[in-house]
């Protein structure tokens, strides 16, 4: 799939269907999350955001949990789609 399809895909996707959620920084033991292009957001470990939790955050990574799925996001990535 090109990139325009894909693109084109995430964009008339339903809301409800996913959410981006990506890493933009790590402060000490706090995750900068940023969720559907929302400004930054600093979580603690067991701290919620619109519905992403912070299961911990270390080196360049964190672990998110969005509807009892954990995925791991790292600093750089493009942001991840939960379903």
């Amino acid at each position: 799939m090109n990139k325009f399809a894909l693109a084109l895909t995430l964009l008339t996707a339903p809301a409800c269907w996913a959410e981006g959620v990506a890493l933009a920084g790590i402060m000490g033991s706090k995750a900068l999350v940023v969720v559907d292009g929302s400004t930054p957001k600093a979580l603690a470990a067991g701290e919620s955001f619109k519905g992403v939790t912070l299961i911990a955050a270390k080196g360049d990574s964190a672990v998110v949990e969005v509807d009892g799925q954990r995925q791991t996001l790292r600093l750089g990535e493009a942001p991840v789609a939960v379903q």
